[in-house]
């Protein structure tokens, strides 16, 4: 196992962890707008959003370099 593997094992696990220690119902306002949602949903939608954004930007970044 390589490291790359072993810090994204650690990041997910971690990640788990806040998720289930955070089950109660956050409101979030965005502009006008205001939602009510799980701490879990929402946690797991930033993640989304970061890792497509990190992925978006990483094959990006690589199709500058050829």
């Amino acid at each position: 196992m390589n490291t790359k593997n072993l810090l994204v094992i650690i990041i997910v696990v971690l990640a788990l962890v806040i998720m289930f220690q955070n089950t109660q119902i956050t409101t979030v306002n965005l502009l006008l707008w205001e939602i009510s949602m799980s701490t879990i949903l929402l946690i797991v939608l930033m993640l989304a959003i970061g890792f497509a954004l990190g992925y978006l930007i990483s094959s990006i970044s690589a199709g500058k370099d050829r």
